[in-house]
Order: C-alpha cells, then structure tokens, then sequence
C-alpha cells in the first residue's frame, strides 16, 4: 500500500506538472493564433456596432450578441481584436482555476489531508483537461469557450450555497451567470438544466437553484438587449431565424432531417472527436456515467427512482446540448461543464470509500492529461498566417475604394477562405456574412426579404467572378453591374482571382 501511495504520488506531480506546461503552451497559442474562421464573422459585427449599426437587422448573424459586444469594444479602443483575444486567454485559463475552486468547496467530507489534496488534484487535473478541449475545440474567439467559464461559475455558485441561505441576492448572482453565458449561445440553457437536475437535491434546491436564478437571467438578458437597442430585432430577427430555419432546428419543419429529439443520444462521432484529444477521455467519460447511475441506484428506496430518471434526464439534456446545433467539435464542448459537475458527483458519492475508485480516477486523470493533444500543424499555422496577410490587402484596397466612391457600405456575395472581414472598415449589406449555400436557398423568408432589399441598395459588389449564386440573384447581377470601374475607382487594385468588384451600371462618379 505504501509503495502504491509512493507512486500514485508522484505520478500526480508529474500530471500537475504537465498539466501547468499544457496551461501555459496553450495561452501562449491562442495568443498566437490566427483568426480565419467564423471568429471574423464576430469581428465584423463588432465592426458593425462601431459603425453605428444595429445586429440582425443591418447586418445579420446567428449568434447572440455577446461576442460582438466584446468585438465592438475592442475596435472602438483599439482597432484591432486584443481586447477579444486577451479576453478569450483569460477565460481558458481562469478554467482549471474554476475547477479547482469547485473542488475545495466540496473539500469538507474528506478527513485526512491526503485525501483532500487528491481531490484537489482531480479537480485542477479535470480542469486542465477542459481548458485543452475549450481550445482546441472552441478557442480563437468562439463563444462557447466564455459560455464554458460562466457554466463552470454556476457550478461554483451551485456547489458554494449548498451550506449557506440562499437569499435573492445569492440567486441573483447565479442568474448573472446564467445569463452571461446564454449571451455567447442560447444552447448553453441545456446544459445549466442538465447540471441542476444531476447536483439538486430536492425539488427545493433545484426551484431555488436553478429556476429563480434562470427568472433573474432571462429579466437580465432583457433589460441588456433593451439598453443596447437589441431586443426588438432579437425577438422578432434572430429568434424566429433560431428557432425555425437555422441549422439542425429545421428538423422542426423538415421531415428529411434527424428528429430534434435524437440529438440527445450520443453518437459515434461525438466519440470520435474525444479520441482526438486523448485515446482514453471518451472511456472516462462513459465511466463517469455508469458510475453516477451506479450512485443513483444505490440511493435509498424512496430517492432511488428520482435520481436514477434525474440522472438520466440530465445526461440526455447535456448531450442534447452539445449535438443540436450540428455535433461539430465547438458545438459539443457545451457540454463538459456538465461533465464537471458529473465529476464531483461521483468524487463526492459513497462511493468515495470504494476501494476501485481512487486509482480508477487517478490512472484516468493522469493518463488524459499525458496523452492529449494540445499541439498543432506548423504548415496549417503558416498558411493561416498567409491567408492573414492576403486579406489585409484584400480589406485595404476595398476601403480605399469605397472610400474614394464615397460608399458607406456593399454588398457581399462570397465564401472566401480569405478573412477580409476581419480588417475591412465598411461594413456590408445586412447579407454580408451569410454564407453562398444561404443566397441559394431563397426559401428562407428572412435571408429572401435582406437579400432583396440589399440588391436594390447595393452600388458595389464583391462576388465570385461567375457570380456563384442563382436564380434572379444572378439575373440582377448581370442586367445592372458591370466589372467595368467607375472613374473614381479606376485607379489599379489587384484582388486575388477569386474576387471580383461589381459597379452599378447607373451610376458614374
């Protein structure tokens, strides 16, 4: 027994010490790390804000606002996304912190100092896991990684009035991060459902917990959107958009797609994409599950048929969470605040005397934390740098242009893996970050209406040479533009070949 605490010991020193180095390589990436992705989507709705316009009316995208407040703060003071990209280092690494804190205040039932400091160690070992996954899966200014941290705070504020009277200004508190994080994505609600119904203990402490905090977030989230001027186009724009004709939701309308309901059951690929991480985080997890149902089927006679459908009912919400917007890797990071909670679930469970699960828990732990893989490809690296490059070109060019023409905005008719948008300082047309599949689906009511409008208000183009959209789209475009420039743009300017300027016929300057 000895010679196992000796090695067990040292085994988690050196865990910790990985751990640490894994903590600080990734904030050292994400400081690094290029933005070409849907991150310059966010960039250009903070620029937007900048320029005066208003989300989802003048320029649409389907995330809450919460992302282009931080992108619009951070060009009104700095011209550039480093308030963003300091704000997104600090959210990974306040993770582990977060985790670590959870742990403590559930510290108390473990007697002997060795005991408390290996379940401080699973926590803060958990929690650099979870600070890996975030930024491989939802770094580079993604909301679900500001979403995760306000989540774990929950857990946090959860676990902390467990000893304590929960008065409304406590629950207050937990409403702000209910509402913090439903403000980087709404799916994030799942999964606070899903960690109250695993760590309430009565119906009590899940009204007082959970719904009463969820009144205040939802009273929070209003009273932001009304001062900002948001709410209007949010509740009549983008909700309707949501809820109806985005993404995986179509399945509401649409018989061809997977049921909404069957987003609940995991999948292969959700396996898949955690084995890229490490070979044995998805057999964790999955351990983690059989061994809080094991917990829920020993409770007593009367609790045992409540936890075990709570303990359900929560694991079919979290993964619903993770899997309904699409199962791509950013969206299922929603749901490891979840598995957090699981994980001090079953560390805080009777079964903490079993004699399996000490080293069981540690020899994962460990074993995650040695093996998962937070590096990335150089030439990816190197070719996102160039593709940075390129569009800083592209977006200066384009300004020059509108600036010379006087055109305050355009209209935008790419997907291109360039990321002009991310420097650019006219904001275009409210179609501007919709993607070519979107253009060419015009049974969409709102995108039609946007899209018809921009049309008739556009006097400068940027599209694909062949105009890769169809229908009266592509009729309008060649019955009134022309490539043939203005003479207030007649000057040289080289776009990449895959780029093309449009000048209205009707108009010379």
């Amino acid at each position: 027994m000895k010679l196992f605490r000796t090695v067990a010991g040292i085994l988690l020193i050196a865990a910790l010490s990985k751990g640490l180095w894994d903590i600080g390589w990734t904030a050292a990436y994400e400081w690094h790390r290029p933005y070409v992705s849907d991150n310059v989507l966010f960039i250009a709705m903070g620029r937007a804000i900048v320029n005066g316009l208003t989300p989802y009316v003048d320029l649409f995208e389907n995330k809450p606002p919460g992302m282009f407040v931080i992108a619009a703060v951070s060009l009104y003071f700095f011209d550039s996304s480093i308030l963003g990209r300091l704000l997104q280092i600090l959210a990974i690494v306040l993770i582990p912190v977060c985790t670590l804190f959870g742990g403590f205040f559930l510290n108390t039932n473990k007697q002997q100092p060795r005991e408390r400091y290996l379940f401080l160690s699973w926590s803060f070992l958990f929690g650099v896991m979870l600070a890996v996954i975030t930024s491989k899966w939802a770094g580079g200014f993604y909301p679900e990684s500001f979403g995760i941290l306000f989540s774990l705070l929950y857990v946090m504020w959860f676990l902390r009035m467990r000893h304590r009277t929960v008065t409304w200004k406590m629950q207050l508190l937990g409403g702000l991060c209910i509402a913090f994080a439903l403000g980087f994505k709404e799916v994030f609600l799942l999964c606070f459902l899903a960690i109250a119904l695993l760590l309430s203990l009565n119906r009590k402490e899940f009204l007082q917990k959970f719904c009463i905090p969820l009144i205040f977030a939802l009273l929070i989230g209003t009273m932001l959107l009304l001062v900002f001027g948001y709410l209007w186009p949010y509740l009549t724009t983008y909700i309707p958009y949501l809820l109806l004709w985005h993404g995986d939701m179509m399945s509401l309308l649409n018989p061809e797609k997977t049921p909404l309901w069957q987003t609940g059951f995991p999948t292969l690929s959700l396996g898949k994409h955690l084995l890229h991480i490490a070979f044995p985080l998805p057999f964790f997890l999955l351990f983690l599950c059989i061994a809080a149902l094991f917990h829920g089927f020993a409770s007593k006679e009367g609790r045992r048929s409540f936890r075990v459908s709570a303990l359900v009912l929560a694991m079919y919400l979290a993964t619903m969470s993770g899997q309904m917007a699409g199962g791509k890797p950013h969206h299922l990071a929603v749901m490891f605040p979840f598995f957090f909670a699981l994980f001090l679930l079953v560390s805080q469970s009777s079964l903490w005397q079993s004699a399996w699960l000490k080293p069981v828990m540690t020899f994962f732990l460990c074993a995650i934390v040695f093996l998962q893989n937070n590096q990335f490809a150089q030439a990816d690296f190197i070719e996102e740098r160039q593709r940075i490059s390129l569009a800083e070109e592209v977006a200066a060019q384009i300004d020059f242009i509108m600036d010379s023409c006087d055109i305050d905005r355009y209209l935008r008719l790419i997907v291109t893996p360039i990321p002009e948008l991310a420097f650019i300082h006219h904001s275009p047309l409210p179609t501007g970050l919709i993607s070519t599949r979107d253009y060419n689906n015009m049974a969409i009511p709102p995108l039609n209406k946007m899209l018809s409008q921009a049309l008739l208000d556009a006097s400068i183009v940027l599209a694909t040479p062949g105009f890769d959209v169809h229908g009266h789209v592509h009729r309008y475009l060649q019955e009134h533009f022309t490539l043939t420039p203005w003479p207030c743009a007649q000057h040289l300017f080289h776009l990449p070949g895959h780029l093309s300027l449009l000048f209205r016929n009707d108009r010379g300057a």
